[in-house]
């Protein structure tokens, strides 16, 4: 039996049709390097100053929303000795390769000016950049005012420059999605993310799965209580429970990310050759054709036709 070029062209299009599935149940789409979380104690730094040598040390922690929280502690040696107590308070911004975290902080502790006791107030603030890529801290710079006093007297106030660290932890997180596609394309589902443990964001899921690509387009929009926090996927192929091939824009924990998927290498797939080309459906079909006593591959003229019939019988 032959087929023509025209029908092999045919069936390789409906198996190709055939290939693209529209998403339909949940998937998980791993995402690295992840956030930036301020998170733990940083090393000290000291700067001398005109008031002496002012030495700065914080731990802090930061939530899903990139709320960040925390104390920390000045000491002072100079003229004056003070060692005061800080109540931090900030956030994260920036993109997870360039992250940056405002810090306001409040000061409360005790000072010596010779043989007497000073109560220490004051407040400040730093900014918190990654000093070189691949950081495992933020280096901070901002100012500093404290003021001393004597009972309920203010005996003096000083504004000095202040150096700092603060640690940080990059940490992968997953995007859980659960799907299900209409039968005009429209894509709707719900998600949330995770950062190795309970679920941080909700989302409501809404786009649009194109058969002909395989591919999808999705807007995840943060419900009640993740409104500020948003994700969008990009010529996503769903598939085995993942997704590849596509691009993943999000923002998360107060920091913006964009991560490309990597490629999830596929099966072959059928393929329809030009008139006048090999048609090979099936690559391992050649072993059955060594033999000097087979006969000629049947052919319609232009196309030699493999694969699609059964093994002749071999002359013995």
């Amino acid at each position: 039996m032959r087929l023509s070029a025209a029908l092999i062209c045919a069936l390789c299009l409906l198996a190709a049709r055939a290939w693209a599935e529209p998403p339909s149940g949940s998937y998980v789409i791993p995402i690295a390097p992840g956030l930036v979380f301020p998170s733990g104690a940083a090393p000290e730094t000291c700067e001398v100053t005109s008031e002496g040598t002012v030495c700065f040390s914080t731990n802090v922690a930061t939530d899903a929303t990139g709320a960040v929280t925390g104390g920390g502690a000045i000491t002072i040696d100079g003229t004056v000795t003070a060692d005061i107590a800080l109540t931090l308070d900030g956030r994260v911004s920036g993109t997870t390769d360039k992250p940056k975290v405002k810090l306001g902080f409040l000061a409360a502790g005790t000072a010596m000016q010779g043989m007497t006791a000073l109560d220490v107030r004051g407040k400040g603030k730093v900014k918190c950049a990654l000093a070189a890529p691949g950081a495992d801290a933020l280096s901070c710079r901002g100012k500093l005012k404290l003021c001393a006093f004597l009972g309920n007297q203010k005996v003096d106030c000083a504004k000095m420059p202040l150096e700092a660290q603060l640690a940080i932890e990059r940490t992968l997180f997953e995007i859980n999605l659960n799907l299900v596609t209409g039968l005009n394309g429209g894509l709707t589902g719900t998600a949330n993310v995770d950062v190795g443990g309970p679920a941080i964001a909700s989302y409501a899921a809404k786009g649009k799965y194109k058969a002909s690509a395989d591919t999808a387009n999705a807007v995840l929009k943060g419900t009640s209580g993740s409104a500020k926090t948003k994700i969008v996927l990009k010529k996503v192929v769903f598939e085995a429970g993942s997704a590849s091939s596509g691009q993943v824009v999000f923002k998360l924990a107060g920091q913006k990310g964009k991560v490309e998927l990597p490629a999830i290498v596929p099966l072959a797939r059928p393929t329809c050759q030009p008139a006048g080309s090999f048609c090979d459906v099936n690559p391992d079909s050649a072993s059955l054709f060594t033999s000097p006593d087979n006969p000629p591959p049947p052919s319609n003229g232009d196309t030699l036709l493999f694969g699609i019939l059964g093994a002749p019988r071999l002359g013995l």
